[in-house]
Parts: structure tokens; C-alpha cells; sequence
């Protein structure tokens, strides 16, 4: 191989080991924001359905609307961005990346985290599931965090619960909450009606 061969030959190593480097990073950089596009997506639908709790709606910002043909390549835009995030925790180590920088579980599908019903629905529901033995306002709001990976405010099932216990729909014991028809100190007693009659 003569001199100005290996020059050539030389310079194509270099730049395999920059390009592949530079592979790496960009590779790091979609399995973080992937993972970081999916939590933005869970906070809005959580906010919106912390707003229905004091029966608000939030308008989504007006974005150009999706023309009908490129709706397809849309779904398989936000399907590719869920394989790639449920890829995380097996992909951590090799790409650098701490617990701190992946949730615990991500998505591995569109259907994997439940559409979030109303607030004050979850919370009822919570409660005919707690029975005679309650339920704290921060355990439900860990179920809600938990179930619909959605990130609501602090005081949001609080505020919700004092709404309900206005319409006697629940009470309260101390920091125990209670379907209003929930008796207490009676264990065989069942609950009647539907969480869909709540008034919110």
C-alpha cells in the first residue's frame, strides 16, 4: 500500500470512529427525548383532567391541523416514539443513563396507560374499593399518578374530595375519607349506587 493509500484508508478509519461516536450521541439523545415527549404528553392530559375536576376544559393551543394523509405517518411517528421509549430500561446501561434519567415504566403502546376518567369519578371509585377502611387524599392521588401516569396538582384530589363532601357524596375521619353510604362499623354493608351518579 503505498503512502498516499494509506492516507486515504486512514482518513476513512477516522472518520468511521467519528461518525460512530457521533451515532451514539444522537441514539442517547432519542432514547431521552422520546422518553421526555411521552411525560410531556402524560402531564397535559393530566392538567386537563385536573381542570374537569373543577369543571373547566383547557383548550389545547391551536397547532396547523394534520392533513388528512399525513395522519397515518403521525400515528406511527407517536408509535415509534412509545417503542423507543418502552426500549429504556433494557437500554439504559448501554446508552449511560441512570434510574434518575428513565421513568419507571414507559410506554410500549398506544393503549398501555388507560384514557383518565373525571377526577372525582377515580376518587369515588377509589373510595367503594376502600370500603370501611378509607382512603387518604394522598394515596389516590399516588393510584391516579400510578395508573394514568398522569402528574396533577398536590391539592387537586383534596379540593375535589371537600367538593364531593358538600354534596354528600363522601365523608371524612379526620384524614380518612369514606363514601357518604359507607358505614363505618358496618363491615357486611354494602355500597348502593353508582359512582356515575356523583354530581362532578
Amino acid at each position: 500500500m503505498s503512502d498516499a493509500e494509506k492516507a486515504i484508508v486512514d482518513g476513512l478509519t477516522s472518520k468511521v470512529k467519528e461518525l460512530t461516536e457521533e451515532r451514539e450521541d444522537v441514539r442517547r439523545s432519542l432514547l431521552e427525548n422520546a422518553l421526555r415527549d411521552a411525560q410531556i404528553e402524560r402531564d397535559i392530559n393530566g392538567c386537563i383532567a385536573a381542570a374537569r375536576a373543577f369543571e373547566q376544559e383547557i383548550e389545547l393551543p391551536k397547532n396547523p391541523p394534520v392533513p388528512p394523509n399525513l395522519q397515518g405517518h403521525l400515528n406511527a411517528f407517536v408509535a415509534g416514539r412509545n417503542q423507543i421509549a418502552a426500549s429504556a430500561p433494557a437500554l439504559k446501561t448501554y446508552f449511560g443513563l441512570t434510574d434518575g434519567d428513565i421513568e419507571p415504566e414507559t410506554l410500549s403502546g398506544e393503549s398501555a396507560v388507560p384514557e383518565m376518567p373525571r377526577i372525582a369519578d377515580i376518587i369515588l371509585d377509589r373510595l367503594k374499593v376502600a370500603g370501611k377502611e378509607g382512603s387518604k387524599a394522598s394515596e389516590i392521588r399516588r393510584y391516579i399518578s400510578r395508573t394514568y401516569k398522569a402528574d396533577i396538582h398536590e391539592k387537586t384530589v383534596g379540593m375535589t374530595l371537600y367538593r364531593l363532601k358538600q354534596d354528600e357524596t363522601v365523608r371524612n375521619e379526620g384524614h380518612k375519607w369514606f363514601l357518604a353510604s359507607t358505614e363505618a362499623k358496618n363491615p357486611g354493608g354494602e355500597t348502593p349506587g353508582s359512582i356515575n351518579s356523583a354530581k362532578t
